[in-house]
């Protein structure tokens, strides 16, 4: 991987389920064994629903309970840990779909609308998903608290990052990567952020993760 974000946009709007298609559809792919399981979510006019890709052909978006119908969704992101796609609805069921990733060789084919400032990865950073998370199906936990109506998302509890913590020490993170271009003047600005994954760890983990990133943000101001 370059650091460098670059992007595409299929040649003409898709639907929902031909842009997953196309997204997944990379020639190369298949000497990247290490590219992680497609998730995402969708929106609509009454739910943000998120799904995990089913890999038969098409692609279908699966939810705890089995396959989604999301013709209603008027947005989507999805990403595997390498890629993400963005479909955004335009007119009568299609819409424009977006493909990004570091690695262009792992691109579909279409028009590249590569920032020519050239954003440039400046470190990831993760947002913790509200409400605790309890098991649903496999591969499957509901978060929910007081504040917010449950929703199923596509983590499996039983990770190693989770393995022996107790079920209420336990948190939901969504893990990001801001990309940013400089000026004449050595202006740094956040131009894009692509997701990379969804994960469960335990909460003292992050704690010690912060402190860790604090600590070296504190070397560097010092230099």
């Amino acid at each position: 991987m370059t650091g460098i974000l670059h992007a595409v946009t299929a040649p003409t709007p898709l639907t929902l389920p031909q842009a997953l298609d196309w997204w997944r559809d990379t020639p190369s792919t298949s000497a990247h064994p290490m590219l992680g399981e497609p998730v995402g979510f969708a929106l609509s006019a009454n739910a943000a629903t998120w799904w995990r890709l089913d890999p038969a052909t098409p692609p279908t978006p699966r939810g705890p309970h089995g396959p989604l119908d999301l013709a209603g969704a008027y947005e989507l992101l999805a990403f595997d840990g390498h890629r993400e796609l963005r479909w955004l609805h335009t007119d009568a069921g299609h819409g424009h779909a977006v493909a990004l990733a570091e690695d262009p060789d792992l691109l579909p084919l279409g028009n590249d609308v590569t920032d020519p400032r050239t954003p440039t990865a400046i470190g990831s950073h993760h947002r913790m998903l509200a409400g605790q998370p309890t098991p649903l199906t496999a591969g499957w936990v509901t978060v929910g608290s007081a504040r917010y109506d449950p929703a199923a998302v596509p983590v499996d509890l039983t990770s190693e990052a989770a393995a022996g913590t107790g079920a209420d020490q336990i948190v939901l993170i969504l893990e990001s990567v801001d990309y940013a271009v400089e000026d004449e003047h050595g202006n740094r600005t956040v131009t894009d952020t692509r997701r990379l994954h969804l994960a469960a760890r335990a909460r003292r983990d992050l704690r010690a993760s912060t402190l860790i990133r604090d600590q070296d943000r504190s070397r560097k101001d010092e230099s």
